[in-house]
């Protein structure tokens, strides 16, 4: 369901399982991106004002996030392909393989630089949130502990990410990364997770 000044309006209109994740608006265009139930799994899926678009190639997938940049249109999540979980970023529908193993959760265009954000295992076993920049990855957490990133926005060449890293004694730490820099949001004795980060610039 997408609403619109609070008024629903259905994507989905069978009994399919279906979810929509991400939201973007581009000139008069609104773009939704998520998954829908599809034979026996579900498949990612991409929703222009309404009209659905199939992204997976696999039979099981799913989209979440979406972003409009000169008129091309990103999707990030993940397909199954070769009996493999594929994190996959969808430019205008053709897919590009990031990982095996990750889960991308958002997508930002700034410029010519193509930014996608997810969560990989790190040598220790860990997870361990990640970007790709162009399709190439970079660590944002150092591994020590479990993280997990949901969120990013890029301002200036800076990028900064939202979401958690485990404690010591295994609580979530709401955190936010600069550069790879994390700074703790919250005291350590509670379960917080940060989902959103926006950077408004001095003057804007």
């Amino acid at each position: 369901m997408l609403w619109i000044n609070g008024q629903p309006h259905p994507l989905t209109f069978n009994s399919r399982i279906a979810s929509a994740n991400s939201v973007f608006v581009s000139c008069d265009d609104v773009y939704v991106a998520g998954e829908e139930g599809y034979d026996f799994g579900g498949g990612a899926m991409l929703w222009k004002n309404g009209t659905p678009q199939r992204l997976s190639a696999g039979s099981i997938g799913a989209a979440n996030s979406v972003f409009v940049s000169e008129g091309n249109v990103y999707v990030a999540g993940y397909d199954y392909s070769e009996n493999r979980i594929l994190a996959t970023l969808w430019k205008n529908g053709a897919p590009q393989s990031l990982s095996n193993i990750s889960n991308p959760q958002a997508v930002f265009v700034s410029g010519d630089e193509v930014y996608v954000l997810g969560y990989d295992a790190s040598p220790q076993g860990k997870s361990t949130a990640v970007v790709w920049k162009n399709g190439i990855v970079q660590r944002v957490s150092d591994g020590s502990r479990n993280a997990y990133a949901y969120s990013l926005f890029v301002s200036k060449g800076d990028v900064y990410v939202a979401g958690y890293e485990e404690s010591a004694n295994k609580r979530a730490v709401a955190t936010l990364w600069k550069n790879g820099a994390a700074q703790s949001l919250v005291d350590e004795k509670y379960n917080l997770i940060a989902y959103s980060v926006y950077v408004v610039e001095k003057g804007d």
